[in-house]
């Protein structure tokens, strides 16, 4: 009897056990959603490794300078100039005459070879998603991608530094409407150069990539525009406080999130306790002040 009841006890163990691990089979990690902007980046312009480049692939050269990266089979003059020079992928080459050790990438521009110590021998580059860091230089058919999906569309402008026609950089407008015109090369730091127009017809450009690195994450295609238009989710802003918004300025009346989604997040915030409530200072390192009553603006420089 004793042996039967200990057996019925261990079943149901066992049973509860199971379940246990059944349930926990069944527990599903939760996807990580992405924005509309990532995912466009992520199905387009993905790395790609350099065991997959195709003899023969362009790469525009971004800076006016040699980088110390690039290795030039012959001395160049002192004042060449490499900037928008096309440079094209030849393959790989042992980085010591001796053989076996690691490669080099081989790119040649206008009759001379510039070699690219990669640290990996063969069998890494075939066998991995190695990708070399090449800050200088831009895929063209990359460039040309972007100008296919992107000119002519309408986006809304993130808030970024803005490029003038004249090369002057100002704060661009926030949330506002922007049209592409064009998607050129950029520059040493940058990859990408965005031409876009604002509705006073104005031409800017804007700096950043579209490829996810570390290096550049501030400056990503998902970080500079949306393809939503954000009014939608603000719609208790009144329209004259949201073109205020969209050109980084404020005025009385206007509440503080009213005031952040303008000019950002202050540096320093002090909290003034009053009889009727609390008052607070707005401090910002470029200068501007804002001071808030009961949680609306009042007085700002």
């Amino acid at each position: 009897m004793k042996y039967a009841t200990l057996h019925t006890i261990v079943l149901l163990l066992l049973l509860l056990l199971g379940s246990g691990i059944a349930g926990a089979r069944k527990k599903k990690t939760p996807v990580e959603q992405i924005s509309a902007e990532q995912a466009f980046m992520e199905k387009n312009f993905s790395q790609i490794p350099c065991r997959e480049w195709a003899a023969g692939r362009t790469f525009i050269y971004l800076d006016s300078t040699l980088s110390p990266l690039l290795q030039p089979q012959y001395p160049l003059l002192p004042d060449s100039s490499l900037r928008g020079k096309l440079f094209i992928f030849c393959g790989f080459t042992d980085a010591s005459m001796w053989g076996g050790g690691t490669m080099d990438i081989v790119f040649e521009c206008e009759g001379t070879r510039y070699y690219y110590k990669t640290g990996k021998t063969l069998d890494d580059i075939k066998n991995t998603a190695y990708a070399p860091l090449l800050p200088m230089l831009i895929a063209q058919d990359e460039v040309e991608l972007a100008r296919s999906l992107l000119a002519g569309r309408t986006l809304y402008a993130r808030p970024a530094v803005w490029v003038d026609s004249l090369g002057n950089t100002c704060d661009g407008g926030r949330y506002c409407a922007v049209t592409v015109k064009d998607v050129e090369p950029g520059n040493g730091i940058y990859p990408m150069a965005f031409v876009i127009e604002d509705d006073e017809a104005k031409t800017y450009r804007v700096y950043g990539s579209l490829t996810q690195t570390s290096r550049l994450q501030a400056a990503t295609f998902d970080r500079l525009f949306t393809f939503d238009n954000p009014r939608a989710r603000y719609a208790d802003i009144s329209d004259k406080h949201w073109r205020l918004i969209t050109h980084g300025e404020v005025a009385a009346g206007m509440t503080k999130d009213e005031c952040r989604l303008s000019l950002g997040r202050p540096q320093r915030v002090r909290e003034i306790p009053t009889y009727s409530g609390l008052n607070e200072e707005w401090y910002y390192n470029t200068g501007a002040y804002l001071f808030f009553e009961d949680g609306k603006l009042v007085r700002f420089r």
